[in-house]
């Protein structure tokens, strides 16, 4: 997995181009493959995609300055993206959400 650290244009840029969507988001996540018990024999690893995060766009959300923490929310949900979660649905953003709380409890330790 890859994960790029980048500004409002180039979100813009990547989300046009792989997404469809004219506009920069804080996290857009690209896949490479859909995960389906994927195994690895070889031992070269799966490469799961990438992770695009706005630093703009995070720090405009970060709550008090608390950019860090903002960064690692960003990172969680993009990561549950990549494992195929969404928020589409009512349902699925609290199963979605409720995930991003304890992997974010579990980076506070």
């Amino acid at each position: 997995m890859t994960l790029l650290l980048t500004g409002d244009a180039e979100s813009r840029a990547l989300n046009r181009r792989y997404r469809k969507l004219d506009r920069a988001t804080d996290v857009p996540s690209l896949h490479q493959q859909e995960l389906r018990g994927e195994t690895d024999p070889a031992g070269g690893g799966i490469f799961l995609g990438d992770i695009v995060i706005s630093v703009e766009t995070a720090l405009r959300r970060a709550s008090g300055g608390r950019l860090p923490g903002e960064l690692a929310r960003i990172a969680l949900h993009g990561l549950c993206h990549i494992f195929g979660h969404d928020h589409v649905r009512p349902a699925e953003a609290r199963v979605m959400r409720g995930m991003e709380d304890r992997l974010l409890r579990g980076t506070r330790r």
